[in-house]
């Protein structure tokens, strides 16, 4: 009895979508592959980078690509949870793990970027349910100290499920 082996080679090629986002340029900006351009931040002294990213750049002072920060607190300031965002981002709701960060004003149904603790991003719109209007004082967060603009504001999170939802 003679055998056959077949074998099939199949080449999948899973390109990971590719965003533009700006973030505050790090030492050696301009060198770094993913950045497009290296600008003046207007309001703010400093340099922005537009970068193309798959995945959101873990905060760090050295980096070349530097985020902003948001995160989760306790009662008595310390950091349950945190996730990177673009620069001047602000967020409009919070789902599951994911925050949701409008592209213009934030109105319901307008484009934004859905991103979580990891970083992994998704383009999503902006939930009929939000609740920015409850802006709170900020605890003092060791994290933070020395940062030039910290807001605070209390979300509750909207995931289906959830108690708000």
């Amino acid at each position: 009895m003679t055998g056959v082996l077949l074998l099939l080679a199949m080449t999948v090629s899973l390109q990971a979508r590719t965003f533009e986002m700006e973030f505050w340029a790090g030492p050696d900006a301009e060198k770094d592959p993913r950045v497009v351009r290296v600008r003046e931040h207007g309001p703010c002294s400093g340099k922005v980078a537009l970068a193309r990213i798959t995945v959101m750049p873990p905060p760090s002072d050295k980096a070349a690509l530097r985020p902003e920060l948001a995160v989760e607190i306790s009662s008595s300031g310390s950091i349950i949870r945190h996730w990177s965002l673009p620069v001047d981002s602000v967020v409009v709701a919070v789902v599951g793990q994911r925050l949701i960060i409008p592209l213009g004003k934030g109105s319901a149904g307008e484009k934004a970027w859905s991103i979580s603790t990891s970083g992994e991003l998704e383009p999503t719109t902006v939930p009929a349910k939000t609740n920015l209007e409850r802006s709170v004082k900020c605890p003092v967060i060791p994290d933070f100290k020395g940062a030039y603009y910290v807001r605070c504001w209390e979300f509750n999170d909207i995931a289906p499920g959830s108690c708000a939802a």
